[in-house]
């Protein structure tokens, strides 16, 4: 994954999440087969395992005179999508279902996927010095 990331990094931070939607619904759908939604889970956690490469990487060339900030800010950031995932999350399983928690998570991730766009506005942004 990581030579997939280095290659199109800009072509993957949209499209991991949207992949991982989709992978979400899908696992979803499958129910209670444990062989398909083994193999699903095993795809997940490739495509999962690769989100903070692509951000990694994505930070330290965008912020290549300060890493550390970079890092900090990822952090920061992970931090506070599990906290409002989590909010989400438990506001869905608590009011509607435990379906809709699925629903909710692929809906974030395809959210997700708009923000971060085809990754052109994000090249001169970071790379100001």
């Amino acid at each position: 994954m990581s030579r997939v990331v280095g290659r199109h990094l800009y072509r993957a931070l949209p499209a991991l999440p949207l992949a991982l939607a989709v992978i979400t619904l899908i696992l979803l759908a499958v129910g209670y087969h444990p062989w398909a939604a083994a193999v699903i889970l095993f795809v997940r956690g490739l495509l999962n395992s690769a989100i903070p490469v692509a951000w990694s990487t994505w930070l330290t060339q965008g912020l290549a005179h300060d890493p550390e900030a970079g890092g900090g800010l990822m952090v920061a950031v992970i931090q506070l999508a599990i906290m409002l995932g989590a909010a989400f999350g438990g506001l869905l399983l608590d009011h509607v279902s435990l379906a809709a928690t699925w629903f909710g998570g692929a809906a974030l991730l395809v959210l997700a996927s708009f923000a971060a766009g085809s990754g052109r506005r994000l090249r001169p942004a970071l790379n100001t010095r």
